[in-house]
């Protein structure tokens, strides 16, 4: 069967924040692109996707693939501990 990706919302990121947001990732060690649409990679062949819409404020991100001895709950969690900072 394969992975259906695991996706949430964070809405009150204005483009200043979302500029910061990714210099933040870089250091935790993914590859982000300088791009508001792309794939994210990290460590533990982690995978990320990540859409920002500037209108609205909001960075839509999904687990596209996680280490099965990580699980989701714990990408989630260091994600949500980078991302909850910017979220006005």
């Amino acid at each position: 069967m394969p992975h259906v990706p695991s996706c949430k919302p964070y809405v009150g990121i204005d483009r200043l924040e979302f500029d910061r947001l990714r210099e933040d990732l870089n250091k935790e060690g993914f590859s982000v692109p300088n791009t508001d649409v792309g794939e994210i990679s990290g460590a533990h062949k982690i995978k990320l996707s990540w859409e920002y819409q500037e209108p609205t404020k909001t960075l839509g991100v999904c687990i596209l693939h996680c280490p099965w001895y990580i699980g989701e709950s714990e990408v989630w969690h260091r994600i949500d501990m980078v991302i909850n900072p910017y979220v006005g």
